[in-house]
């Protein structure tokens, strides 16, 4: 990668003043309980087995797409000395550029307040114009001191920062792209895996949970599996917050013991849900084994849940198992352990209201924009004229955002554009919902 020594320098501060509440000693409690073994990233830099597929929007079908956890832009050995000294706060210089008409700096700062929630901020009320502040209308400093950010999202957002920071694009641009960001940041499972602390064995999730299993159920069908769905979770809500896993299972009686691989999900302390999915050798995988389930990436199941726990959606029931929950059983457990969320949120004064759907949009519209650019967003990113974008992009294939449906303009896949920049840059995801062997090809 070409590089620039003149890039705009990320702030690391320290003995500075946090707003009170923002590193309360559960978190304190709860970053020493989820201490990460790098082994697992270890074994992913030095050989990484992603998904070959052709669409950048389709579920892989290759028959080795369970990818174990990419190792990501980071050297594995960085994570142990980060955690031993994080730094207090990061000061970030983020560039916006508008993905659809409506978009507005009001709005990106509330995605931004949305991507430091899912990584465990608490964001006491009244911080938001502190962490989030304007230069002028395309530039902002993301500024962590009052934020209530964990030291290990710190410490990830930190060398992150130094390595988006040294590239040519941030050199030129004087800023970093904020859906580069978010999207290496929630996209990227090594990224999301150490910032969140997502234990880095099954046995280790587990040994967090005894009660996991005191409850459970297999449902005939469901959205996510490609058969019949184990759900196991506790008789009550813990403590600490809800915790569920969930797998496939093939045969019947769809015993415990049975499953190829688990979707885990547990509660950080600020109430927002930790994801992770386990691969058949117990470690963690990039994505979920698309024989089994079309759960994708933890980032895709950040999307689908929207911060609560789900309700069954398809009519199906689960079957009738000796010691297993009904579907109606399964329900009450799931609004028992939303309620206990909705009042973890309301217990305290925050910045956003992680219960407002509308709001969790603002977080995934930041990096939606970034995958899928109009040629408007190009000028703005790259600084040329639209003349000059349209000419750089001749020939390239064209859709139209069919997510959120927030503008008529077509739209390019990122990997397809970044190629066609006019300066280098840190290689993004392809998908923020799924795995491709693209996302390994320029790893540092």
């Amino acid at each position: 990668m070409r590089r620039r020594t003149s890039a705009p320098a990320l702030l690391l501060v320290a003995c500075l003043p946090i707003a009170a509440g923002a590193c309360s000693d559960r978190e304190a409690a709860a970053v020493d309980a989820h201490a990460v073994d790098t082994a697992w990233a270890d074994a992913a830099w030095a050989d990484s087995a992603w998904v070959d597929t052709t669409a950048a929007d389709a579920i892989p079908t290759d028959a080795d797409a369970a990818a174990p956890a990419s190792a990501g832009l980071l050297p594995p050995s960085w994570l142990q000395s980060c955690a031993a000294d994080p730094p207090d706060a990061v000061v970030l210089p983020l560039r916006w550029n508008r993905f659809y008409a409506g978009e507005t700096p009001a709005r990106v700062s509330r995605g931004l307040l949305w991507v430091l929630h899912w990584l465990g901020a608490t964001l006491p009320a009244g911080c938001e114009a502190e962490v989030v502040r304007w230069t002028d209308e395309r530039t902002l400093i993301l500024d962590t001191r009052t934020a209530g950010l964990p030291p290990r999202a710190r410490c990830v957002m930190q060398h992150l920062g130094e390595a988006l920071l040294g590239s040519e694009e941030a050199a030129v641009r004087g800023a970093v792209d904020v859906g580069r960001f978010v999207a290496l940041l929630i996209g990227e499972p090594a990224h999301y895996y150490a910032a969140v602390g997502m234990p880095t064995t099954f046995a280790a999730f587990r040994a967090l949970h005894p009660a996991l299993g005191e409850r459970f159920a297999v449902l005939s069908a469901s959205l996510v599996s490609l058969g019949p769905r184990r759900l196991e979770t506790s008789a009550a809500t813990p403590v600490d917050g809800p915790a569920w896993l969930a797998a496939g299972v093939h045969d019947p009686p769809w015993h415990a013991g049975a499953e190829a691989e688990w979707e885990a999900f547990d509660t950080l302390p600020n109430g927002a849900l930790r994801y992770g999915i386990y691969g058949p050798d117990g470690g963690l995988a990039a994505m979920a084994d698309p024989d089994e389930s079309t759960a994708g990436k933890p980032s895709r199941c950040l999307w689908c849940h929207e911060g609560l726990v789900t309700p069954l959606i398809l009519p199906n029931p689960p079957f009738a198992l000796a010691g297993a929950m009904d579907a109606a059983a399964v329900q009450a457990r799931v609004d028992l352990d939303n309620a206990w969320l909705r009042g973890l949120w309301h217990s305290d004064p925050r910045a956003i209201h992680p219960e407002v759907r509308d709001e969790h949009s603002q977080g995934e519209l930041l990096y939606a924009g970034f995958l899928e650019p109009s040629v408007t967003r190009l000028v703005s990113e790259w600084g040329i004229t639209r003349q000059e974008v349209q000419a750089r992009l001749q020939g390239l294939p064209t859709h139209h955002e069919d997510v959120f449906h927030v503008d008529d303009e077509p739209v390019y896949d990122r990997r397809d554009v970044d190629p066609r920049a006019p300066f280098g840059v840190v290689p993004a995801p392809v998908s923020i919902h799924f795995a491709f062997e693209a996302e390994a090809a320029s790893r540092w």
